[in-house]
C-alpha cells in the first residue's frame, strides 16, 4: 500500500525541465529539485529542448540562454508561438545582462549567474504554483 501511495504522489508532482550546457549546473538542479520534490528531467543541447517539451510536457522549463545547437532566446519564441506550448512557464538563465533584457519579454522570469540555487527553487515553486492557478481559472 505504502508503494501505491508512493506512485501516487510523484504521478501528482510537477514536471520540470532543466537545460544547461554545463553537466555540474544540471547536476546541481536536478538534485535540488528532486530534494524539493518535483520530477526532473535535463537536456544540454538546445537542439534537443523542443521535441524534448513536447513528448515530456514539463509543467515548468529552467533554461539557459547560451547553448549549443539554439539559443534560449530562439527556443522561448518558438515555445510562445505554439499555442499547445505557450503556458509553460520558462525561467531564463544568463550570466549576460545585455539577453536578460530580450528574455525578460518571453520569461516567466529571468535569474543571473551566479544565482542562488534556494531562490532559483522557489522561483520554480511560484511558477507552477501560478500555472496552476491560472489553469483553474480558464
Amino acid at each position: 500500500m505504502s508503494v501505491r501511495l508512493r506512485v501516487e504522489r510523484v504521478s501528482e508532482m510537477a514536471r520540470v525541465l532543466v537545460v544547461d550546457d554545463r553537466p555540474s549546473i544540471v547536476e546541481v538542479l536536478k538534485m535540488l529539485l528532486e530534494i524539493k520534490g518535483f520530477v526532473v528531467t535535463t537536456c544540454c543541447d538546445g537542439a534537443e529542448v523542443l521535441d524534448h517539451v513536447r513528448n515530456h510536457r514539463p509543467d515548468v522549463i529552467v533554461l539557459d540562454l547560451i547553448l549549443p545547437g539554439k539559443n534560449g532566446l530562439a527556443i522561448m519564441k518558438e515555445l510562445k508561438a505554439d499555442p499547445v506550448l505557450a503556458d509553460i512557464p520558462v525561467i531564463a538563465m544568463t550570466a549576460r545582462n545585455e539577453k536578460a533584457a530580450e528574455a525578460e519579454l518571453y520569461a516567466y522570469s529571468c535569474v543571473m549567474k551566479p544565482f542562488d540555487i534556494h531562490e532559483l527553487a522557489q522561483l520554480v515553486q511560484s511558477a507552477v504554483a501560478d500555472k496552476k492557478t491560472i489553469g483553474t481559472a480558464r
